[in-house]
C-alpha cells in the first residue's frame, strides 16, 4: 500500500442532516424484486438497491468491476431478462432536503437493447412518506450502442411545500420488454452538486456484515425517533408539552445517532483509515465524494514526499479544508505545474497533512530557473496560512456560527478559535500579523492550508521554468517540484469597470474602533482595491447628515480617493436611506410627504454641487426601502430628484422595484433577472451587477458570478461591497446582519480573505477573455478573411473561438481559463509563424 493510502478513506457513506433515509427494506409501491450492488461477489451494500417494477423479472447483480468506461474506470452494469414483465426499473437511492437546487450528471449507455425496447435515465424526487408519488421528475433517453453519453440535468429549483423529508433517486428504466428478452444498461461517473445530501457513491467498497447491520439499525432508530417531527413542526404555539418534548427528544436522538455511527465507523475501520469527511461537527459534506474516489485511485501512482500528503486546491475551490477534514477537495500531487502570462498575479493553494505530529510546519517556494537564463527569486513569492474562525452564515445573524476558512495571514496565532465552542480568540483588540510566514505546529492527521502568491515579472520570456517548494517541520523535510510555463502572450485590463463601495464613516485613527475608516486605513483599503486589477474605482460612502449642511467628511473621503487616482467612480449616497424611509413613511400625508421630499431634494443638490466641484463622475442613490412600504411614492421622488440635479446618477435598485429606473441616466441592479435586464437595455440604461456572494465566504460562487458570466449577461460594471461592517467587523454577531468584508483591519495593513482571491481570479478571467478577443481579431486580420464572425480554415483560430464561446457559458471558470490559455497559446504561436 502506498504511504498516502492510510489517509484516504476506504469508505465514504454520506450521512445527511435533517433528512430520513429510505431503507432497502421498505417497498416502493408495487411488489418488487430487490437486486443489490455486488463488488466482488461476496459482499453487498446496505444503502442502495435495485427493484423491478413488477414480478416476473430476473436481474443479474450489478458488478462494479467491469472494464471499459471512458478512462478505464469501473462502472456499474444492470443486466435484466424478462420472464413476463414488460419493464424493469433500477433505483439508486439518495436523500435530498426540500427547497434546494439540484444538479446531476452521469455517463450512460445501453450496449444491449432489443428492438422496440426503450431505455431511459430518470431523476426523480418523491415524498418520503409516499415513495411512489413523484414530486418532480426529469427523464433522458439512452441511445442503444457501445458509445457513452453524458447526461446533465438541473432541477432549478425544486420547491417542495410544507415540512417533511424527500427522496431523490436515479433510475434506469427499460420498457417494452417481451418474455425472454434481455437488456443491459451501464452507469458511470454519477455526480450530484449543489446543496444536496447524497446517500450514494460511485464505487461501493466492501462492508463487513456486522457493520452493515449496525448502520442499518442506527438508521432505523433515527427514522423511528423522527416520526414525531412533522407533528411538532405543524403544532401551534400553545402545543401541549408532550409535543415539544417529542421534538426535543427527536433532535437529541438524531445528533446522538450521528455520533454513534461515527464512533462505529472509526472502530470498524481502525485508526489508520478515518471513516469519512466530518465537516463542522458531525455534518458530512457531500461535495467531497468525488475527491475521495479520485484520490483513492491516484494515491498508488504518487511519489512519496516524506511524511506528508499534499493536495493542490483549485484556484477558487467550492470549499477550503478545515484542520479536522479527513478528505480534501483537491488533487493529491507529488509535483505542481502552473501556467501564467507575464505580469499575471497567481496563487497556489496547498493543503498538507502529516502522518505524525509536525512541529514548526512551514512551506517555502524556492527560486524558479528557466532554460533561457530567466529567473524568479524565492523572495518574489509570499506564503500565508489560511486560517479558519467562527463566522455567521449568509443573511441576518441569528446566533448561528459555522467554522469558516477565510483569513490569509503570516501569523497562525492571529486568531485561535475554540473547538469546543463557537468562540474566536483574537490576538488583541486589533490583530497583528507578521511580516513573513510563521511556522505552525500541526497535530498528526491535521490538515493545514497554505496560499502561495506570486506576481509574475512582466519581462519574462515565454518558456518553462522549474524549481522546488520546500515543506519542512520537525517530522521531516520534503521537496515538491514545480514548474511555471510563461505563455507567449499577455492579458490586458478589461471591462467591466469595478466599482467598490466603502460602507463606513470616516473617523479618527482609533485602535479601539474598527467600524470607522481613518485616513490611514482608507489609504490601505484603496491600495488593496487597486491590487485587484482591472479598471477599478471607488464609490465613496460617507453618510450625509440630515440636519446640517456640513459635508466636510464627504469632501475628505473624496480627496483621499483622488489622491489614489481612483476618480472615475460615482459618489454613493448611503445617507439617502433615512430620507427615503421618511418619505415613504409619510406617503399618505400630503404635508409630511412634501416636507420630506424637499429635504431629500435639497440634500441631493448640495452633494451634486460638491461632486461637480471635485470632478465626481456621478451619484449613486441607494438604500431603497423594502417591499413592505409603499413603493411608488419614494421611487418617483428619487426619480425626479435624480433627473433634476444635473449630473449622471446611478440608482441602486432592489429586486422588484426596477420600474422606478425609467427616469435614470444609469441603473444598477442587485440581481441578474433576464426580464429586467432586457427592459433596462431597451431604455438605454447601463447595467451594473452586484454579486450576491460578495462579503460571504464563498469564493467559488463569487468568481462564477463576477467573471465570464458577467460578460455573457452584458453588464457594464461590477459593484463590490468591499468594506461593509455592521458594528465590529471582527464580530459577526454584534449587528443586525453579518459583516461583509473582503479584507479585515489589522495593526499593520489589511488581512485579505478568500473572497479577495475569488474577486482577483474573476478580474483575471475577464482579462483573459478580452485578450482572447484581441488575439482572434489579430489572427483573423492575418488571414485576410474578415472580422470576428469569419471562419478561416485555421485549426488554431477555430479552437480559440470555441474556447471563447465555451467560457461565456461555463460553470467552472478554472477549467474555462485553462482552455483559453491553451487555445490562446496556439494562436499566439501561429501568429509568430506567419510571414
Amino acid at each position: 500500500m502506498h504511504r498516502y493510502a492510510p489517509w484516504l478513506p476506504a469508505l465514504a457513506i454520506l450521512l445527511t442532516t435533517g433528512a430520513v433515509a429510505h431503507t432497502p427494506d421498505q417497498p416502493l409501491g408495487d411488489p418488487v424484486v430487490r437486486v443489490t450492488f455486488d463488488t466482488d461477489g461476496s459482499s453487498t451494500h446496505p444503502l442502495a438497491g435495485a427493484w423491478a417494477q413488477s414480478e416476473g423479472l430476473v436481474t443479474a447483480p450489478v458488478h462494479l468491476g467491469a472494464e471499459g468506461a471512458p478512462q478505464g474506470e469501473r462502472y456499474g452494469r444492470l443486466a435484466a431478462r424478462s420472464e413476463g414483465a414488460s419493464s424493469a426499473h433500477y433505483v439508486i437511492e439518495t436523500v435530498m432536503r426540500p427547497g434546494v437546487f439540484l444538479q446531476a450528471s452521469a455517463l450512460v449507455r445501453a450496449p444491449a437493447r432489443p428492438d422496440g425496447v426503450t431505455t431511459q435515465l430518470a431523476f426523480v424526487v418523491c415524498d418520503a412518506a409516499r415513495p411512489g408519488a413523484a414530486v418532480a421528475e426529469i427523464t433522458r433517453d439512452i441511445p442503444a450502442g457501445e458509445e457513452w453519453h453524458k447526461i446533465e440535468v438541473t432541477l432549478d429549483p425544486i420547491r417542495l411545500a410544507g415540512p417533511g423529508y424527500y427522496l431523490s433517486s436515479v433510475e434506469f428504466r427499460a420498457d417494452g420488454l417481451q418474455a425472454g428478452q434481455a437488456v443491459a444498461m451501464d452507469l458511470d461517473d454519477l455526480l450530484f452538486t449543489g446543496d444536496v445530501d447524497v446517500y450514494f457513491e460511485r464505487y461501493l467498497p466492501r462492508l463487513a456484515e456486522e457493520g452493515a447491520a449496525a448502520l442499518r439499525a442506527s438508521l432505523v432508530e433515527v427514522n423511528e425517533s423522527l416520526e414525531a417531527l412533522p407533528a411538532a413542526i405543524d403544532a401551534p404555539a400553545d402545543a401541549p408539552p408532550a409535543v415539544a418534548d417529542a421534538l426535543m427528544a427527536a433532535a437529541e436522538w438524531y445528533a446522538e445517532s450521528h455520533s454513534r455511527i461515527d464512533d462505529w465507523m472509526a472502530s470498524l475501520l481502525g485508526q489508520t483509515v478515518p471513516p469519512t469527511a466530518v465537516v463542522r461537527g458531525n455534518v458530512l459534506d457531500t461535495r467531497l465524494m468525488r475527491s475521495i474516489l479520485e484520490q483513492a485511485e491516484a494515491a498508488e501512482n504518487l511519489e512519496p514526499r516524506g511524511p506528508y500528503a499534499i493536495w493542490r486546491l483549485d484556484d477558487t475551490p467550492e470549499r477550503y479544508p478545515l484542520p479536522w477534514d479527513v478528505a480534501v477537495m483537491g488533487q493529491l500531487v507529488d509535483r505542481v505545474t502552473l501556467r501564467a502570462t507575464p505580469g499575471e498575479p497567481l496563487h497556489l493553494a496547498l493543503a498538507i497533512r502529516s502522518q505524525v505530529a509536525a512541529a514548526g510546519l512551514m512551506v517555502r517556494p524556492g527560486p524558479l530557473q528557466g532554460e533561457s537564463g530567466a529567473a524568479v527569486p524565492a523572495t518574489a513569492w509570499d506564503a500565508k496560512h489560511l486560517l479558519w474562525w467562527w463566522q455567521a452564515p449568509r443573511g441576518a445573524t441569528n446566533g448561528e456560527l459555522v467554522a469558516t476558512p477565510e483569513l490569509l495571514a503570516h501569523n497562525p496565532s492571529l486568531v485561535t478559535p475554540r473547538t469546543d465552542a463557537a468562540d474566536n480568540r483574537l490576538d488583541g483588540p486589533i490583530p497583528a500579523d507578521a511580516v513573513t510566514l510563521v511556522p505552525v505546529n500541526a497535530e498528526a492527521g491535521e490538515v493545514r492550508t497554505f496560499v502561495l502568491s506570486l506576481s509574475v515579472p512582466r519581462d519574462l520570456p515565454p518558456g518553462a521554468m522549474s524549481g522546488e517548494i520546500l515543506i519542512r517541520s520537525a517530522a521531516g523535510e520534503a521537496r515538491l517540484p514545480y514548474t511555471l510555463e510563461i505563455l507567449p502572450f499577455t492579458v490586458v485590463d478589461s471591462d467591466p469597470k469595478l466599482l467598490v463601495e466603502l460602507r463606513s464613516r470616516l473617523g479618527p485613527d482609533d485602535p479601539g474602533s474598527l467600524a470607522t475608516l481613518s485616513e490611514r486605513r482608507m489609504r490601505e483599503v484603496l491600495a488593496d482595491i487597486q491590487a485587484l486589477g482591472g479598471p477599478c474605482s471607488v464609490t465613496v460612502d460617507a453618510p450625509v447628515p440630515e440636519d446640517t449642511d456640513d459635508l466636510s467628511e464627504l469632501r475628505a473621503a473624496l480627496a483621499l480617493r483622488m489622491d489614489a487616482g481612483m476618480i472615475h467612480g460615482p459618489l454613493l449616497l448611503h445617507g439617502t436611506e433615512p430620507w427615503l424611509l421618511n418619505i415613504a413613511g409619510h406617503a399618505y400625508s400630503a404635508a409630511g410627504f412634501a416636507q420630506h421630499n424637499e429635504t431629500f431634494l435639497a440634500r441631493m443638490r448640495q452633494v451634486a454641487e460638491l461632486g461637480k466641484e471635485l470632478g465626481v463622475e456621478g451619484l449613486t442613490v441607494c438604500g431603497m426601502p423594502s417591499a413592505g412600504v409603499p413603493l411608488a411614492h419614494h421611487q418617483n421622488v428619487a426619480a425626479k430628484a435624480c433627473r433634476g440635479i444635473g449630473m449622471p446618477t446611478y440608482i441602486e435598485a432592489q429586486p422588484g422595484i426596477s420600474h422606478s429606473t425609467g427616469h435614470m441616466a444609469y441603473v444598477s441592479l442587485c440581481r441578474d433577472d433576464h426580464t429586467d435586464s432586457q427592459a433596462a437595455k431597451r431604455m438605454g440604461f447601463e447595467l451594473w451587477y452586484r454579486p450576491e456572494h460578495t462579503g460571504i465566504e464563498e469564493p467559488a460562487r463569487l468568481r462564477q458570478e463576477a467573471s465570464f458570466g458577467l460578460a455573457r449577461r452584458g453588464y457594464t460594471g461590477l459593484i463590490l461591497p468591499y468594506w461593509q461592517p455592521c458594528g465590529d467587523p471582527l464580530d459577526d454577531l454584534d449587528g443586525v446582519a453579518k459583516d461583509r468584508m473582503t479584507a479585515y483591519p489589522s495593526q499593520d495593513g489589511l488581512l485579505r480573505t478568500v473572497s479577495w482571491l475569488g474577486l482577483r481570479e474573476a478580474v483575471t478571467d475577464r482579462q483573459y477573455l478580452r485578450a482572447a478577443e484581441d488575439l482572434l481579431e489579430r489572427a483573423l486580420g492575418a488571414t485576410g478573411v474578415g472580422g470576428f464572425g469569419a471562419r478561416p480554415e485555421v485549426p488554431e483560430i477555430e479552437a480559440l473561438r470555441a474556447a471563447w464561446f465555451a467560457a461565456l457559458d461555463t460553470a467552472d471558470p478554472s477549467v474555462a481559463r485553462e482552455e483559453l490559455r491553451t487555445a490562446m497559446a496556439g494562436v499566439a504561436r501561429w501568429l509568430q509563424d506567419q510571414p
